[in-house]
């Protein structure tokens, strides 16, 4: 019975470890995010406040995230800001490089002190609504 649930605690490590996150930043400018991996694909569709929507095109700087998953030249890519405002989708790996953690807060995006502007209330978006100083390099993101 233990080797059985060793043998199943390895092939679970295992899984998780091959979905390990990855963070991206866009090289290009107006690099559509797409609904599929394909050039022919449509543009994935962002929802924002007040029924305001249109195509999600990212621009150079911007991080997004990835579970590892890559197919046709293209990751399957997330969005990293405060509003969700679209979840996911396919880039160009062409477009993409791998971020940099953050030396200034560890990759962890805030520190442990309250947020300076709402006195760590976290009811605003000044800290993304954790009542934690954010880090003034990376935004809160946790990557450069």
């Amino acid at each position: 019975m233990k080797k059985i649930l060793l043998l199943f605690a390895l092939i679970l490590s295992l899984g998780v470890s091959a979905n390990a996150q990855v963070y991206y930043k866009c090289t290009g400018q107006n690099v559509r995010v797409r609904t599929a991996p394909s050039l022919k694909s449509s543009i994935v569709q962002y929802s924002g406040a007040y029924g305001s929507e249109g195509p999600v095109m990212l621009n150079k700087g911007e991080i997004v995230y990835s579970l590892g998953v890559q197919r046709n030249g293209f990751a399957k890519v997330a969005y990293t800001g405060t509003y969700n405002l679209w979840e996911w989708g396919w880039v160009s790996l062409q477009y993409l490089v791998r971020a940099q953690r953050c030396s200034n807060c560890g990759g962890k995006g805030y520190f442990n002190q309250r947020c300076p502007e709402c006195d760590g209330a976290g009811v605003h978006a000044c800290c993304d609504f954790t009542g934690k100083k954010r880090c003034n390099r990376c935004y809160g993101i946790g990557y450069k």
